[in-house]
């Protein structure tokens, strides 16, 4: 049985999503569920009921870079709370928590998540069935293993049927609008950048060179992993704002050369925890390919030679 066999040809979803989902309550705090994101690097998580599992909703870091960064969640810090951070971490998650979330039933296929989470711009899709309980979790990454298979970690070859998706180049498929942020900017400012131009990721630069990028990742780690609460002195979130970048966590520098093709982009993505890295042509920054760009390279292909 080969890896299309496994991946594709099958209607089981659970070929490729994770069945055991790491999920909290409603009634836990902001702050709780950051840790828990951040201890298992956690991108999103499902928020639940404790007795039935029933979903309620979904955190990902994008809540909390729009609670920090301004966003309409922002609120929450500034009516309720009126600018104290300490007061608002510990408040009660469902006071960021996404309602209305895009669930993927536990009956559909492969196919129908990729088009789902093509469709609507998002990184993962709940698992749920009839009852709304919750089942699985897939995510874009997940599709990654369809590409350059299962044990990437351990060095194993590609997928045997995908290996002419190589023609395919990450200059097809990545985003040539550029934004980026100096490191002497504040750390308020690249938040609100990330949020008006609807970015996971935001490189960084100083002196017009690229030193590493800013993602939603990092920001919710700055908050679990507790480091926010070292620049605090009053408790207000002005003080985190007025931040320079540079003394925010930043991911480490990776980046993609532009002649790269699909399969060698994914292979660097899947052994990194990042979910996208800036394009490099000649030293200078030209687009930025992410694991949704590398979905919609997958599903193109799967289409063109009919494997789903």
């Amino acid at each position: 049985m080969n890896n299309t066999d496994i991946y594709l040809n099958k209607k089981d979803i659970f070929r490729i999503a994770t069945k055991d989902v790491v999920s909290v309550p409603i009634t836990t705090s902001i702050i709780d569920t950051a840790k828990i994101m951040e201890k298992y690097s956690f991108r999103r998580i499902p928020i639940t009921d404790a007795g039935t599992n029933r979903i309620n909703g979904i955190v990902t870091t994008v809540d909390i870079v729009n609670l920090l960064g301004g966003g309409d969640k922002y609120n929450l810090v500034k009516n309720k709370y009126q600018g104290n951070l300490l007061a608002t971490v510990n408040s009660e998650i469902k006071e960021i928590m996404e309602k209305n979330v895009v669930c993927l039933m536990e009956t559909e296929t492969v196919k129908d998540a990729a088009e789902i989470l093509i469709k609507r711009g998002i990184g993962g899709l709940p698992i749920i069935d009839k009852k709304k309980i919750l089942k699985g979790i897939v995510t874009e990454r997940d599709f990654i293993k369809v590409l350059v298979g299962n044990d990437v970690y351990t060095n194993n070859t590609q997928n045997n049927d995908f290996k002419e998706i190589s023609y395919k180049k990450i200059s097809d498929y990545m985003s040539k609008k550029v934004v980026y942020i100096d490191s002497n900017e504040t750390f308020g400012i690249a938040l609100r950048k990330m949020l008006d131009n609807g970015f996971r990721r935001l490189p960084v630069i100083k002196d017009n060179v690229l030193i590493g990028s800013l993602t939603a990742t990092s920001v919710m780690k700055f908050l679990g992993s507790g480091k926010i609460f070292d620049r605090l002195v009053t408790g207000d979130i002005d003080e985190i704002y007025n931040l320079e970048v540079r003394n925010v966590v930043l991911n480490e520098l990776n980046t993609l050369d532009i002649d790269m093709n699909i399969i060698e982009a994914a292979k660097k993505i899947a052994t990194t925890n990042s979910g996208g890295f800036p394009v490099l042509k000649d030293g200078k920054m030209v687009g930025i390919f992410t694991e949704r760009d590398l979905l919609r390279a997958i599903y193109d292909y799967a289409t063109e030679v009919d494997i789903w």
